[in-house]
């Protein structure tokens, strides 16, 4: 018998299940106005993803925009405040 997780909303569509990617927040960096770059031991995290969320922690305003990703490094080009969230899975 197969077994795995799976759960649901509340209109009974899946939102998890064996084909979902789920990540792993490895940091949360809170970023100036400015450009600016981290270093990540990419090798041991697995495939990392950056992403700005201008809303903070409970903010809805989030973007790829402006955040590249070449080998360990992670650069930005604005922060305004923001958060940078570094992921992996």
């Amino acid at each position: 018998m197969p077994a795995g997780l799976q759960t649901w909303d509340a209109a009974g569509q899946p939102e998890i299940d064996l084909a979902t990617r789920v990540f792993r927040t490895l940091q949360v960096i809170p970023i100036g106005a400015g450009p600016g770059q981290i270093e990540v031991n990419a090798s041991a995290q697995g495939t990392i993803r950056a992403f700005i969320n201008a809303g903070g922690f409970t903010g809805s305003s989030s973007s790829r925009r402006g955040v590249t990703i070449s080998g360990n490094r992670v650069s930005w080009s604005a922060g305004d405040g923001a958060y940078l969230y570094l992921v992996a899975w």
